[in-house]
């Protein structure tokens, strides 16, 4: 297993953390709460900061078919902050 660091940059936000053992995926949070248009984008910040090794990506996807269409990748150049759009 790999490890994955992440800065909390909101200490107010939970930590990403799995819903049910075996989940692919992580939930995050946003720190702001903003309601979208049909069809809008907007950056979302989920308080966090992640260093990936080398070789891995993290992705944001929409839980619902009807958010937006294309999530945010990462790679491991990126420190910064992570926000969704």
């Amino acid at each position: 297993m790999t490890d994955l660091l992440i800065q909390q940059l909101d200490t107010e936000l939970p930590l990403p953390r799995f819903a049910q053992a075996g989940d692919a995926g992580a939930d995050l949070y946003a720190r702001i709460d903003l309601e979208l248009a049909p069809g809008a984008r907007a950056l979302m910040p989920t308080g966090i900061a992640i260093a990936l090794p080398p070789g891995f990506a993290a992705f944001i996807h929409p839980r619902s078919g009807l958010a937006i269409r294309d999530g945010l990748s990462r790679s491991e150049e990126h420190t910064s902050e992570l926000q969704s759009h």
